[in-house]
C-alpha cells in the first residue's frame, strides 16, 4: 500500500516540478492569439446535436452502420453535424430595432 503512495506522489511531483508557471507566458502573446480567434465565422452554421436511445426499443436501428459491440452501447448514438441555419435579414432589422427601441427608453 505505502509504495503505492509513494508511486502516486512522485507522479504528481514530477508533473508539478514540469509544469509552467504563469510569470513564463507573455500577455501580448495572448492578446494577439484572442484577437485572432474572436473573427467571426459568417457562413451561418451550427453545430446540430441528436441522441438517439434505442435501448428497449423494437424499431430496427439504421443510424449506425459501424461495426457492433455486442453490447448496450449498440442501442445508442450521439450524431453531431453542422448545418446551415437560416437568417431572414428582414426579421433581423426589425428584432434590432425593437432592441435599440428598448435600450434607448431605459
Amino acid at each position: 500500500m505505502s509504495a503505492k503512495v509513494v508511486a502516486f506522489a512522485a507522479v504528481i511531483a514530477q508533473a508539478a516540478a514540469f509544469a509552467p508557471t504563469l510569470s513564463t507566458f507573455k500577455p501580448a502573446a495572448r492578446q494577439a492569439s484572442t484577437g485572432l480567434s474572436m473573427a467571426m465565422d459568417r457562413s451561418n452554421t451550427a453545430p446540430i446535436v441528436q441522441i438517439f436511445d434505442h435501448r428497449g426499443c423494437s424499431r430496427v436501428a439504421k443510424e449506425y452502420t459501424g461495426k457492433k459491440c455486442n453490447g448496450a452501447e449498440d442501442e445508442m448514438l450521439v450524431k453531431v453535424q453542422s448545418k446551415v441555419i437560416p437568417a431572414p435579414e428582414a426579421l433581423a432589422a426589425s428584432v434590432l430595432q425593437v432592441t435599440v427601441g428598448n435600450l434607448k427608453r431605459k
